[in-house]
């Protein structure tokens, strides 16, 4: 996917909630505290909050804590027939070092 289309997705799956009359950023998370990285378990921030948090609502999930099918598996877990993947983003800030044309000169820049 590229990020046109994650960005796209989080558009269309707000506007799909706004139409049921749900307003997200006014409800509940969930009771299960947030959502929750299983491999490291580190607290998901931004918009992967809201995602992940509907997504429990939703199917009544009761947990917080999400993986992919390979870390369930090392987990000795398994993933019910059926289920499926929802969609929660990554992102990082990278540092760049690029030269003046110019000068040749060093400078960063954060992407």
């Amino acid at each position: 996917m590229t990020a046109d289309d994650i960005c796209q997705a989080v558009t269309d799956r707000m506007m799909e909630v706004l139409e049921r009359g749900v307003v997200p950023w006014r409800t509940p998370w969930t009771l299960a505290g947030a959502p929750r990285s299983m491999s490291a378990g580190h607290v998901y921030r931004g918009v992967n909050t809201w995602l992940l948090s509907l997504a429990s609502r939703e199917h009544g999930w009761r947990g917080p804590w999400f993986g992919t099918y390979g870390q369930v598996r090392e987990r000795c877990g398994q993933v019910r027939k059926g289920e499926k993947s929802t969609l929660a983003t990554f992102w990082k800030s990278i540092q760049r070092e690029d030269r003046d044309p110019v000068t040749g000169a060093a400078c960063s820049t954060a992407t």
